[in-house]
């Protein structure tokens, strides 16, 4: 029934795809449509510095990186977890599972890093990301404890 990559499409390309199947007009969410002001209130002497390196821009045109301060990592709300246990995905805490919860509707993939840990794992004394291929022999810890 679905074109091409039907698990990249998210809720909202599902619904798209079901409306020209039915030949309906698909209107998109006020909230996807526009770019949004974020309300932030920024203390601009916590900058933190990141450097995002991608070392595969043809497998990975765009990796974008936003540093934030001052998040409490807690429980999210019951709605969130329930909507993700719903969904199949494991509700962790309010940062995860907020990147999922936008994956499962936009088809957009997300991933919340710990900027310390960031830190702590780079290369000299900024904060790198860096997209790439996986080293020989490289080990990779899992959210749900497992490595591979």
């Amino acid at each position: 029934m679905f074109t091409h990559r039907p698990d990249c499409f998210g809720i909202l390309g599902v619904a798209r795809e079901i409306s020209g199947i039915l030949g309906n007009q698909f209107k998109s969410p006020e909230w996807y449509m526009h770019v949004q002001e974020a309300q932030l209130h920024v203390d601009t002497s916590k900058e933190l510095p990141l450097v995002v390196r991608n070392e595969l821009p043809t497998l990975v045109p765009r990796f974008v990186a936003v540093p934030l301060s001052d998040i409490e990592i807690k429980p999210s709300p019951m709605w969130l977890q329930t909507y993700l246990l719903r969904s199949g995905v494991r509700p962790i805490s309010n940062v995860v599972d907020v990147t999922n919860y936008i994956m499962l509707l936009t088809g957009q993939p997300m991933h919340a890093y710990d900027y310390d840990k960031v830190k702590a794992l780079s290369d000299g004394d900024t904060p790198t990301l860096v997209v790439r291929y996986p080293r020989s022999g490289e080990k990779i810890s899992l959210l749900n404890g497992k490595n591979h």
